[in-house]
């Protein structure tokens, strides 16, 4: 299941460059997307050009970082998760997911480990 955020919920995050002069810290956070140990935390959308502006920890906390995010390259993005079946390993490809529960709250507020 790939939960994509609406026109109206994508409406409710600020512009790029909105929060340029806010401390990282005290930045909002808007929108989650997450896979398999992935998070994409989302401060700022342009619709237009189809592009986030977050915070993005890639399964390796030392490497996460600030920086542009394609929503189309983000719903395109699969993973492949591993289950061993009886004797057998299977993989199935997994989408990332819109956290619609998300509550929009500051950078330092999100529980993530460097």
């Amino acid at each position: 299941m790939n939960p994509t955020p609406t026109a109206k919920q994508l409406s409710r995050i600020p512009p790029l460059y909105s929060s340029e002069d806010v401390p990282t810290q005290e930045k909002v956070i808007h929108a989650h997307f997450f896979v398999g140990g992935c998070d994409w935390w989302i401060s700022e959308f342009d619709p237009k050009e189809g592009l986030f502006w977050g915070f993005c920890c890639l399964n390796d906390p030392q490497d996460a970082e600030w920086g542009y995010v394609d929503f189309n390259e983000l719903r395109n993005t699969k993973v492949q998760q591993r289950i061993k079946i009886g004797g057998a390993v299977m993989a199935f490809p997994v989408e990332v997911e819109f956290d619609r529960h998300w509550t929009p709250k500051m950078f330092k507020e999100i529980k993530f480990s460097r």
